[in-house]
């Protein structure tokens, strides 16, 4: 037998309490039929029985007592007997010798009585009795293998691993008697067998295939209970025999009628730590974990949470259910639990304001007893939900900060990047991460440099020499960064003023040869963060393969509205491909870019000198403005108007509303930005209609209308504020539109918060 690392089949908590040990009723073998009350004698004549058995060394007689105690009496009674049955068992195996066997205790007994040992609850002064019991048992047992039944090596090696009492030499013999004797095994002697070899971390090859091969050919003997077991036991192995798990997932779905609370967490979590998804069994999982939510504990919720978020599977009714019953129980939840879940609501994007702010309230008191990688699942959950919940943050900031030599520099770098996603900044953590760096530089990866290094621009924390120190590793692993990666490392830098010319050369070049793999955000932001500074040719490559990837952009543009017919509804066809391309915040130069090549060119600094006035006469943050000059061929009439908006600001009558009803708007999503600019271009079609008599259905109308549109916006634009220029360039083709954005409201700042350094 060989100890097989855990890691391939742990999740990031702590393994499904699987087993035996605290519900025997669910678990156990049966053990024949109940002999007649009348004839048995008292608990506390049992219990004196075996401490006489003991003292007068009769291990024997003392094993078969043990071996017949009803489940509830053995919880009774063996407590209070360990330490004379320990002494009892020292004294006869001295006396037996190395070699000796134990010949006069029945093996079947000694297996019982393992069993009995790992199923009993033991304080913690009475521990030691226990692991000299089982070490001895383990030494004679291992020689007497061949005596025993099936029912009985599985009882025997379920009592190790109840027991936590791992003895590999013993567990070899077993496994090796196992696969001897396998044909005889039934399917709860199969399923207890597989448990305990992976409760104690042990690996067997044979045995694996062995138990496996009987699995499949016994599959229709199995109750839910052994398939969940067997389905554990694979997970904890790392197998992923797919025939085998196949059988197991179709078995269980004609058992779904039986599932119970403790066999779906189980075997959601196994099959989602093999990634391992048969969806008509998921699917009534989810069915049958709805209809009895509230029979689930606090940790068989969080595994049930943990595995349908890992496999990505999402449903609302299943994680109201959870949400729900996150509430009720909320006080009794322990750290693993609230960090699982919290992480599972994040993962499956469905951390809403409501459950998160509980499982805030319940972590914040508790933090001190988080351990290091609970601490780094709860706080990405909610980097990524976007909750700023202050007072967990805060505390989760400064325990880091007092304990990070026990987080993992990846860890640190998950932990930095959560603060830096929430833009909340805590000095102390960002100065203890530095210094961990410095005492520990070769532990840390380039992925992990540069999410700390992002996470301290997000909160415009700047440490120069750290900054200047991490380069050179970020450079030594420069080949393992993907795009993502790629272009946050610039941006930190660039955004934190730290110049390195031998990190700014490597970046560029792991760029140019993965180019392809870039969105066309991430390129955009990287030619952004690049645009000062001493020109390379990788430099230049990367701005061609960026404005040859807008120039597709702008031909989507185009085909979205390509003549006036097309005003009333969007081409279908165009969207897609647009959509495909990855629009999100492209930043100047990229916007810029789009906005020349679809024709909207910067207008003068007369006008963004007037906009700027008003803006700062009014102490506007965001705000749109424009200024309109227009005639029309067909009436002897003009109108010039200038405008500056605050967002949500504006003129609101019948013409406006009739005007904004001829746009498309949101094509691609809405945002405050877009809708003001939606509203200001709303405002000069109807100024148009209205002064030039111009009918908005009729295209010689629109074509007559001449002259200058110019427009100020203090955001970057959307691509739905640009689908909105577009449409209005279609309308009124001979009307030249002037745009630019100037952001007027500073970039997010670090939250300033109780605990927590201002900027």
């Amino acid at each position: 037998v060989a100890h097989r690392h855990q890691g391939q089949a742990q999740p990031p908590f702590p393994p499904m309490p699987l087993g035996p040990g605290h519900q025997a009723s669910n678990y156990l073998l049966a053990t024949g039929p109940v002999p007649m009350p009348t004839a048995t004698p008292s608990p506390g004549d049992r219990e004196e029985a075996i401490r006489e058995a003991c003292k007068a060394h009769d291990i024997g007689k003392a094993a078969l007592i043990i071996s017949k105690l009803p489940d509830d009496e053995g919880l009774q009674i063996l407590p209070n007997v360990l330490e004379e049955l320990c002494q009892g068992l020292v004294d006869v195996a001295e006396a037996d010798g190395e070699e000796g066997r134990l010949r006069n205790v029945n093996a079947e007994n000694l297996a019982e009585l393992a069993h009995q040992m790992g199923r009993i609850p033991v304080p913690a002064g009475q521990q030691i009795f226990v692991s000299k019991i089982m070490q001895i048992v383990a030494d004679k047992a291992k020689y007497r293998t061949e005596e025993m039944q099936p029912r009985y090596l599985a009882r025997m090696v379920w009592g190790y691993a109840g027991a936590g009492s791992r003895n590999d030499s013993l567990m070899s013999v077993v496994a090796a008697a196992v696969v001897n004797k396998s044909r005889g095994f039934s399917h709860e002697e199969l399923a207890n067998t597989a448990w305990a070899f992976a409760k104690c971390g042990l690996w067997n090859a044979q045995l694996a295939q062995c138990l496996q091969r009987e699995c499949m050919e016994k599959i229709d003997t199995f109750s839910t209970q052994s398939l969940a077991s067997i389905s554990w036991a694979m997970a904890q192995w790392g197998t992923r025999e797919e025939p085998l798990l196949r059988a197991i997932a179709q078995a269980l779905h004609r058992q779904k009628a039986h599932f119970e609370p403790a066999q779906m967490s189980m075997v959601s979590w196994a099959f989602s730590t093999l990634s391992f998804k048969y969806d008509p069994l998921m699917n009534a999982i989810m069915y049958e974990s709805i209809e009895q939510i509230s029979q689930f504990s606090n940790s068989e919720l969080a595994h049930l949470a943990w595995a349908f978020a890992n496999l990505r599977v999402q449903d609302r009714g299943l994680h109201l259910a959870i949400s729900q019953q996150v509430q009720r129980n909320s006080a009794s939840m322990e750290p693993p639990e609230i960090a699982n879940i919290a992480w599972a609501f994040a993962k499956n994007q469905m951390g809403s304001d409501s459950v998160m702010r509980i499982i805030a309230e319940q972590a914040e008191p508790q933090i001190g007893s988080f351990k290091a990688a609970e601490i780094t699942m709860l706080t990405w959950a909610f980097a990524v939900s976007g909750q700023q919940h202050v007072g967990l943050m805060s505390e989760i900031g400064s325990k880091v900060a007092k304990r990070a030599e026990k987080f993992s520099p990846a860890q640190l770098a998950h932990v930095t990047w959560a603060f830096g996603a929430l833009a909340m900044r805590q000095q102390d953590l960002c100065e203890r991460v530095a210094m961990c760096f410095e005492h520990n530089k070769d532990s840390f990866t380039a992925q992990g440099l540069v999410q700390i290094v992002w996470g301290f621009a997000m909160v415009q924390y700047r440490d120069k020499a750290f900054m200047d120190l991490a380069a050179p590793y970020i450079i030594r692993g420069i080949h393992d960064l993907k795009p993502l990666a790629l272009w946050r490392c610039a941006w930190a830098y660039n955004t934190l003023l730290v110049s390195h010319a031998e990190l700014r050369k490597a970046v560029l070049a792991a760029a140019a040869r993965r180019v392809n793999e870039f969105s066309l955000k991430g390129l955009a932001r990287l030619v952004e963060s690049y645009m000062i500074g001493h020109r390379t040719p990788n430099q230049e490559g990367l701005e061609l393969h960026l404005k040859e990837r807008l120039s597709m952009a702008v031909q989507g543009f185009n085909r979205l509205f390509p003549d006036f017919a097309s005003l009333s509804e969007i081409n279908d066809e165009a969207l897609p491909p647009l959509q495909h391309v990855g629009m999100a915040d492209l930043r100047v130069f990229a916007t810029k870019s789009i906005l020349e090549e679809l024709g909207f060119s910067s207008p003068n600094w007369g006008f963004v000198s007037r906009c700027l006035k008003e803006v700062h006469r009014r102490r506007l943050t965001d705000c749109v403005a424009f200024e309109v000059k227009v005639d029309s061929a067909l009436q002897q009439a003009e109108l010039n108007e200038f405008h500056v908006r605050a967002f949500g600001e504006g003129m609101v009558d019948d013409d406006v509303l009739e005007a904004t009803s001829t746009f498309v708007a949101d094509v691609f999503g809405s945002t405050p930005a877009s809708e003001a600019v939606l509203h200001a271009l709303a405002e000069v079609c109807a100024s148009i209609y209205r002064t030039l008599l111009v009918h908005h259905q009729s295209e010689a109308d629109c074509q007559a209308v001449r002259g200058n549109l110019r427009m100020f916006l203090s955001q970057v634009p959307s691509f739905s504020s640009i689908a909105l220029l577009v449409q209005l360039r279609t309308r009124f083709p001979n009307v030249k539109i002037e745009f630019v954005e100037m952001q007027m409201t500073p970039p997010k700042s670090a939250l300033k918060c109780v605990g927590m350094e201002s900027q």
